[in-house]
């Protein structure tokens, strides 16, 4: 991750499209319709559980959200 933040550093072009491509990803998660939401759900439980358990960790350091949901999911 530090070598990515200093990339796009050095790339604002690059930083500025992937984050205008990231809002647009949250705008149309936000539209779809439950059965959309269930399978991006899916999807996205699948490639985090293809990572390795440093970059499960690297995640939930940066989303704690998450992990409050996948502590809760598993009660």
């Amino acid at each position: 991750p530090e070598e990515r933040q200093a990339w796009l550093k050095a790339h604002p072009e690059a930083a500025e499209k992937i984050e205008k491509a990231k809002a647009k990803f949250k705008e149309k998660a936000e539209d779809a319709t439950p059965e959309q939401k269930e399978k991006l759900k899916a999807k996205l439980k699948e490639r985090f559980e293809k990572m390795t358990p440093e970059q499960q960790a690297e995640v939930l350091k940066n989303h704690p959200e998450l992990k409050e949901k996948i502590e809760a999911a598993k009660k």
